[in-house]
Formats: structure tokens, sequence, C-alpha cells
């Protein structure tokens, strides 16, 4: 890969939808941002400098957490999922007010399962409400969360522009 022909590129768009696109050619300002995650903190580490850009310069940021991200520790006893969950709402709830972000959708669903729901269908079809103008971002980290939350793209217009975070094509990462 040449990293210095792609260092502005952030992520690519699938076949039918614009093309691949880089932060420098988004248009914030006065844009609908509706982004999309499985856990808390991913909209953070993942996101968060967009999702502030976008905000600042007066869009409408909504942000999207599918779980709580309970069963994210690898001591349950010391953490209980309950506690774990209450954490990171928390957490959560200050890193978007950090963010500029004062939209926020929490779809309630347990970590890691949402490769096993088929209601979440119906959520992420209403998630498509935000209309076609939305700039829609996702990631794809490769754990059946993710791999799940993809059809998320297929509910909105071809019109409306999906960017998945990490670079891969939202063609291959949704299959």
């Amino acid at each position: 890969m040449d990293v210095e022909a792609n260092k502005n590129e952030v992520v690519n768009a699938s076949a039918d939808r614009a093309p691949a696109t880089s932060v420098d050619t988004l248009r914030l300002e006065g844009a609908t941002v509706l982004a999309v995650w499985a856990h808390p903190d991913d909209e953070s580490y993942l996101g968060g400098g967009l999702m502030a850009a976008a905000a600042a310069a007066g869009g409408r940021v909504v942000n999207v957490t599918a779980t709580l991200g309970e069963h994210g520790t690898p001591d349950p006893v010391t953490m209980p999922p309950g506690r774990l969950a209450r954490i990171r709402q928390h957490e959560l709830d200050h890193a978007l007010q950090a963010l500029g972000v004062s939209e926020s959708i929490t779809l309630g669903y347990e970590d890691g399962t949402l490769d096993t729901i088929d209601t979440i269908d119906t959520k992420l079809a209403a998630l498509s409400a935000h209309g076609s103008q939305t700039e829609l971002f996702r990631a794809h980290l490769g754990d059946a969360d993710y791999r799940r939350l993809a059809a998320v793209e297929a509910y909105f217009p071809a019109n409306a522009r999906a960017f998945d975070l990490l670079g891969a094509s939202m063609a291959a990462t949704a299959a």
C-alpha cells in the first residue's frame, strides 16, 4: 500500500454509493451524521474527532450504540455485567458531552449477541428515518456484533453516503 498516496483517505464507500472520500471532502456544516457503534467507547476512539468536528460545524450528530459492552471484561466476577454496563453508560454519556454530541440512542442489546437477534433489523431500519442526506458512519472491527451492524447500510437510500471509518469497503464488510 502506498501510504503517501492514501494518507488522507479515511473511508471507502461501496460501489453503489458515493466514491471513496476523505475528511477533507466531507461537508460537515449542517450535515446530519449518524454514527453507529457496537459498544461504548468505540465512538470515542474510532469516530470521536469526526463527530466533534461535525458538531462544532453546526451539524446534527446522532450517536447509536447497540450494546453497553457489559461482557467486555476478562474478570466478570470482579466486574459483573450489570455493574460494567452502568459504568460504561456513564462513560458514554460523558464522552458524548465532551464531543459535543447531544443525541444518543442506545439500542439496549446484550453485548456479544447481535448476530443472534432477529429484531435488530427493525431498530436498524428505524434509523433510516434520519433521512437520505445523512452521512452514515460505522466501523467494522471483525467481531460478530460489528458484522451484524453492517446491515444498517441496507436501510438507507442509495444516495445516502455510508462510510466505514477503518477504510474497509462497505460492500466487503457487509458480507
